[in-house]
């Protein structure tokens, strides 16, 4: 995730004459990132899924959503958040956007049905990994195609996933909202540096 933040140039031009200016601006953003990586994670990866959060399954997205740490090179200065789950470039963008998913080597994607998910919301295992007994396919009344499997002693049929050509994913983490904020903080942060270095 990269984005300018206005007025930080002009900022930074006020800081160059100061001793360890560098060091002192990869701080700034350093802590601002770590700030914000922590806010995500609390905020929009700690459910419940709403038009600006995410629930939490098997927790990668949360755990994985770190600073990226300060670079600085000439006046250039970088850093930021990292998203480490492959997944969430689907889910991080612009609110409310769609993003079609198709299948990428096979005919159809597999969508879990709650019966393939544990209570924690955690995929048991996927269509054809050996974890369902007697899987096989039939089509509902509505039309999908579903996968079956049979539980415990009895052989109780339940359905486990639906198959889809493709499915519509709506972005809910704000790269906009992120930038916004982290903006706010870290000019502030280079406006009291450059306070302290002339009071």
């Amino acid at each position: 995730m990269a984005e300018k933040v206005k007025g930080l140039e002009k900022l930074l031009r006020k800081l160059e004459n100061l001793k360890g200016y560098q060091a002192r601006i990869r701080a700034v953003f350093d802590l601002n990132t770590y700030l914000m990586a922590t806010y995500i994670k609390q905020r929009m990866l700690s459910g419940p899924t709403t038009s600006k959060s995410l629930s939490v399954r098997t927790g990668k997205a949360r755990r994985t959503t770190r600073q990226k740490k300060a670079s600085t090179s000439g006046k250039r200065v970088s850093g930021g958040i990292l998203f480490g789950a492959g997944y969430m470039r689907t889910h991080v963008g612009r609110r409310g956007k769609k993003v079609t998913i198709r299948p990428k080597t096979k005919q159809y994607l597999t969508i879990p049905l709650p019966a393939a998910k544990t209570a924690a919301g955690r995929l048991r295992g996927s269509a054809r990994s050996g974890v369902f007994q007697d899987t096989f396919i039939a089509k509902s009344k509505k039309g999908n195609l579903i996968v079956f499997g049979k539980f415990g002693k009895g052989g109780t049929v339940r359905p486990l996933f639906v198959l889809k050509k493709k499915v519509v994913i709506t972005q809910r983490i704000d790269t906009k909202e992120i930038m916004r904020i982290a903006r706010r903080r870290i000019l502030k942060d280079l406006k009291q540096e450059v306070y302290n270095s002339v009071k």
